[in-house]
């Protein structure tokens, strides 16, 4: 999906994105940014595109981190 010059949505097709980065954020079952979850995606993201270093955000959000300073605490000291 993308946006026209009018602001209209489109599908677009790209040769696709050298800066490709995943945001860890979690959802309706949990929290994803365990070291597990870190592993996992950056597999995943070596094995599609092993020209590049995968880049991997998570999101230290209060409502991600289910508003508890501890854990934002941990996470963010990484």
């Amino acid at each position: 999906m993308g946006v026209t010059e009018q602001g209209l949505a489109a599908i677009v097709k790209t040769t696709g994105n050298k800066d490709v980065h995943v945001i860890l954020r979690g959802g309706s079952k949990g929290p994803n940014y365990a070291a597990e979850h870190v592993k996992t995606v950056a597999a995943a993201l070596e094995k599609s595109r092993p020209q590049y270093k995968p880049s991997i955000m998570i999101d230290c959000s209060r409502t991600s981190l289910l508003s508890s300073l501890p854990r934002f605490l941990l996470i963010s000291s990484g």
